[in-house]
């Protein structure tokens, strides 16, 4: 093992005086890497022979590991085959992937040369079909292994939507059916045909396109450059103290941007590894039930669950498993209740801290320090050189509001995004860049989060947007208005539900019958229909949403309360 690249130091970012201290040195002085590539580069160069991936095809089987050499030579041969192949830097390769080791090696191989786009390939063909006609992509690599069958029968209905492909990669098996003229190549053939040549570094040039603002309809692409990658990855992993040795449970899907930067790359990069508990995340048989096994058999140092996840687990018993190699549990995607976070701390006696951030800021972008003071509640201090600031008024960054004082969190930094793909951003005077929430700042630089002014509906950490379910419903010739909306859940946080007003009387199953065909993705699709006699609107005519989701806790209170004392258990 060699010694590792200057730009990881050691450093105290245990609360905002430290990180201010710590800015003392320009960022540009740091001596950061120019791409994703060379960061994996200088991984490889200080320790080739240490684990990158561990992948478990079931949670208690045996894995299999790739070296961090092994890791490097797969994304150089990848980005070397697109590059002589014709695959230019502006080209846009579309990834449907699981949670495999190629997944990952093949969304930053594809950086190495051209710009990768991961795909929630959970959303309906015609969903993933306007995407890539959208982005204009050209490539697509898609998973064709048994694991996730609907992976290929969704890329094969895309794709015959979409002229403009031309090659299809294929991972784990082969696509039938696809279009004439589109030329399909195995994954692995590619890899080896031991291309090494790619293009100039260049810290500007886009690296990814991050899905945001939710995850039905046509999301936004947010641009993502290799300067900004690197920069999350960095101070993802300093802002944790993760280094070499450590090693993080990975499970979010790849088209996250917490499932493919700030978890898994970020650890790889700083020397770590990760750990792939089966190629269904989260959704994997016995994943959540495996979770204290898995850390103590693969050492687990940093463990990042989901609020519903540590709900699950930490209403059961202590498991009978050695959890002191645990020094990190950290949560995000969605609020986490202060009592149930304090009860998982005592649980496995390591800090439980949580982060907060968007797409548009390369994921996570404050965190509560690991080794600081956590406050429970809080989504903790800014990372360094990224600065935040509540606003009175959302029009103008100068008036910042006092210390505890509501408004709209707005960021500016070197971890923000470059803008939208092809459409115009939502940046404000000076750069900053409004996240539709709103909070406030303490004394110490903590920040609290106290409402949303979006109206995403957060089903276990998984964004949807009401605005393409309520225009299904629109299309019904008896529907008046419709407005869906978060229906409190304990085990997915929130359900969608909808208010219908109607003209006529309609049958509920007709309706849900109307709108899931309608829907582009299956956890959209409304739990609930309530047909009221009119949707509360304000003085103005706008729709009274909060009325409605006060309308809808009520429902959910009801009718656990009316449930048999087994069914509440």
């Amino acid at each position: 093992m060699t010694a590792r690249a200057p730009y990881w130091i050691e450093a105290d970012l245990s609360s905002a005086v430290a990180i201010g201290e710590f800015e003392c040195v320009p960022l540009g002085d740091r001596g950061l890497p120019a791409d994703t590539t060379t960061m994996l580069r200088d991984a490889a160069a200080t320790d080739p022979s240490g684990p990158a991936i561990v992948y478990l095809p079931e949670v208690d089987g045996d894995p299999t590991v790739l070296s961090k050499a092994e890791l490097l030579e797969r994304v150089v041969a990848l980005g070397g085959y697109l590059h002589a192949n014709g695959v230019g830097v502006d080209d846009r390769v579309a990834l449907l992937m699981p949670t495999v080791p190629e997944a990952y090696f093949a969304t930053w191989g594809v950086q190495a040369a051209a710009i990768a786009l991961p795909v929630n390939w959970m959303l309906e063909p015609f969903a993933v079909a306007e995407l890539l006609r959208a982005a204009g992509v050209s490539v697509v690599i898609a998973h064709a292994g048994p694991e996730e069958p609907q992976i290929a029968a969704t890329t094969v209905a895309a794709i015959r939507e979409v002229p403009g492909v031309r090659l299809v990669l294929t991972v784990g098996g082969t696509l039938d059916d696809l279009p004439e003229g589109v030329e399909q190549v195995a994954f692995e053939e590619a890899l080896a045909a031991g291309h090494d040549r790619l293009p100039p570094s260049d810290p500007a040039r886009i690296a990814a396109l991050l899905m945001t603002g939710g995850t039905t309809g046509l999301p936004k692409l947010a641009r993502h450059t290799h300067a900004g990658w690197v920069f999350s990855a960095w101070s993802s992993a300093l802002m944790v103290g993760f280094g070499p040795g450590d090693v993080r449970l990975c499970a979010t899907p790849t088209f996250h941007v917490l499932g493919i930067l700030n978890g898994p790359f970020a650890s790889i990069a700083a020397g770590g590894s990760i750990v792939l508990p089966s190629a269904h995340g989260w959704r994997g048989r016995g994943v959540i039930e495996g979770v204290f096994r898995l850390v103590e058999r693969h050492r687990i140092t940093h463990l990042p669950l989901l609020p519903t996840i540590i709900g699950q687990v930490a209403a059961g018993a202590r498991p009978d498993a050695d959890l002191a190699v645990l020094r990190v549990v950290s949560s995000g995607s969605a609020p986490l209740s202060v009592a149930v976070a304090k009860r998982f701390e005592d649980l496995v006696g390591a800090p439980v801290v949580e982060g907060y951030g968007l797409t548009e800021t390369y994921g996570v972008t404050t965190m509560n320090p690991y080794d600081g003071i956590v406050k429970h509640g809080s989504v903790g201090i800014r990372f360094p050189y990224q600065q935040v600031r509540v606003l009175r008024d959302r029009t103008d960054p100068a008036s910042p509001a006092v210390p505890g004082e509501t408004g709209e969190i707005v960021f500016r930094g070197p971890g923000v995004f470059d803008g939208y793909d092809g459409r115009a951003s939502d940046t404000l005077p000076g750069d900053w860049i409004a996240t539709g929430d709103l909070g406030s700042l303490d004394d110490d630089g903590y920040l609290w989060i106290t409402g949303r002014s979006k109206d995403l509906i957060i089903r276990g950490g998984h964004n949807i947007d009401p605005a393409p379910i309520e225009e299904a419903f629109h299309t019904h010739p008896q529907v008046i208005a419709a407005a869906v909306v978060g229906q409190p859940d304990p085990y997915a946080g929130e359900l969608p539900v909808a208010f219908v007003q109607l003209a006529e009387p309609v049958g509920v199953d007709e309706l849900l019958a109307h709108v899931a065909a309608r829907t582009p993705e299956r956890a959209a699709i409304p739990k609930a229909i309530y047909v009221v006699d009119e949707i509360p609107r304000s003085s103005v005519g706008k729709m009274r949403k909060d009325q409605l989701r006060a309308r809808a806790a009520e429902i959910a209170t009801e009718s656990a309360s009316h449930r048999s004392p087994k069914e509440n258990s």
